[in-house]
């Protein structure tokens, strides 16, 4: 699979149900991650325990909107986070971060 797909898989399977900006969102996580150690995208959402297991699903509509955004990434509105969580959950790594977006049903956090 290539990059571009490997991200979107990754995308569609940690935010589907979010809107375009929240996945946008996720999606800027990914990419500030590949940004600060340098590597691509596509090795950075294979690292373990990091991201959920991607989904290839290229014939739901949802799908090619994550591949839209993957493409076409457009402004960080998370303002640098590299890290992101579901609400629904409180993890301890949070601790020491800082909080730079909470949308849809994800916070977002920087270092």
């Amino acid at each position: 699979m290539d990059c571009v797909n490997t991200v979107t898989s990754v995308l569609y399977a940690e935010a589907r149900g979010e809107s375009e900006k929240g996945m946008r969102g996720v999606l800027h996580v990914i990419l500030n991650r590949a940004k600060e150690q340098h590597k691509p995208a596509c090795h950075v959402v294979k690292q373990r325990g990091q991201f959920a297991k991607g989904l290839y699903k290229p014939g739901d509509p949802i799908w090619q909107l994550a591949k839209t955004l993957v493409r076409n990434p457009g402004r960080d509105i998370t303002r640098g986070a590299v890290y992101f969580h579901n609400r629904s959950v409180k993890p301890y790594w949070i601790r020491e971060l800082r909080v730079t977006l909470q949308y849809g049903g994800h916070v977002f956090y920087s270092a």
